[in-house]
């Protein structure tokens, strides 16, 4: 629990200062002119009211010696004003061959349901599922998510912790120092169907060996590779990001996006990662993954609730006595 909670504060310290990267950049738009850049950051937010979306998305996950690990899914759904729907299905595969999968979700009129085949629903009120999972997050986590969003002394103790973790406040301070140009680049190349078409490359190895992460990593990792970051000095941690640049080299993120220069919208995102794990000559694991999505607006759409669904608390209580029954 202890190696857990170690891994999970470094690991949230790692994606804030990833997602304070932009930030570093402020006045800089990456190689774009001053259209192109106002184009393209607008774009970001640029989503109607009512849309609706449609997804693909297929994962990879290899490591020798151990079974692949893929998925292949496509999606469709509703965002409103007041609902949102989502129906998933593909296929997953694991160590035992290829599953179907399918999920669907509804969240209208004050209630959310969900169906693993369409036709056979749980739901209950929003407030009866999120006590219900937070109390379940509450219970498996290291940190209770609900003391440290309703207490700020466990908030603020939480904080204390993860800067007092070996390097974070140099990390946290090293933010400054990252030129965003070394690591992201963005053009916007030749039009694509009557739309403005850009693209983002995140060099991923290049981040994670930056003198900034290269702490944050090695606190993240230690609990789970048996290194004890806190015996370890400044130099010796700096010395990682040589290893950490080998072992990850080539892995990079790439976001494709595509704008209706007309409007602005942001019409459709694909992203691609690419994660490329070596030690030494070995390979550890390769993990590739896509999401391309698709926006229309759907001003007038609704989101109806399923005519017939059984209540969550009911669906609980069947599961927990079944498992109760598999203990005796």
């Amino acid at each position: 629990m202890k190696s857990l909670r170690k891994f999970l504060l470094g690991g949230m310290a790692a994606a804030a200062l990833v997602l304070a990267l932009p930030a570093a950049a402020q006045e800089n738009t990456f190689g774009l002119s001053e259209a192109d850049w106002a184009l393209f950051t607008a774009a970001q937010g640029s989503a109607p009211e009512s849309f609706s979306y449609e997804f693909a998305s297929m994962l990879s996950l290899e490591s020798p010696g151990a079974p692949p690990v893929a998925w292949d899914l496509t999606g469709s759904g509703l965002v409103l004003s007041d609902g949102f729907s989502m129906d998933v299905s593909g296929t997953l595969t694991t160590d035992t061959g290829d599953l179907p999968a399918a999920l669907n979700v509804r969240v209208t009129d004050g209630g959310l349901y969900f169906s693993l085949d369409g036709t056979q629903w749980i739901g209950g009120t929003q407030e009866e599922i999120t006590e219900m999972a937070s109390g379940l997050a509450g219970s498996m986590l290291p940190v209770d998510p609900n003391a440290l969003m309703n207490d700020p002394d466990a908030m603020n103790e939480a904080m204390g912790e993860l800067m007092a973790q070996p390097g974070m406040m140099e990390a946290f301070m090293g933010i400054s120092t990252l030129d965003p140009n070394a690591y992201v680049s963005i053009v916007r190349n030749a039009d694509d169907a009557g739309f403005a078409y850009f693209t983002t490359v995140l060099d991923l190895g290049g981040l994670i060996s930056s003198p900034a992460l290269t702490p944050l990593l090695v606190q993240a990792v230690s609990g789970t590779t048996g290194m004890d970051a806190s015996t370890m000095t400044p130099e010796q941690i700096e010395q990682m990001g040589p290893m950490l640049a080998g072992m990850f080299a080539g892995s990079n993120v790439m976001v494709e996006q595509w704008v209706d220069a007309s409007t602005g919208a942001l019409a459709r995102t694909q992203l691609n990662v690419f994660f490329n794990a070596n030690q030494g000559d070995q390979q550890l694991a390769t993990v590739g993954l896509t999401f391309d999505i698709r926006l229309a607006d759907a001003a007038g759409a609704t989101i109806e609730a399923p005519a017939e669904f059984q209540p969550l608390s009911a669906a609980m209580g069947m599961l927990m006595g079944g498992m109760g029954a598999m203990g005796q």
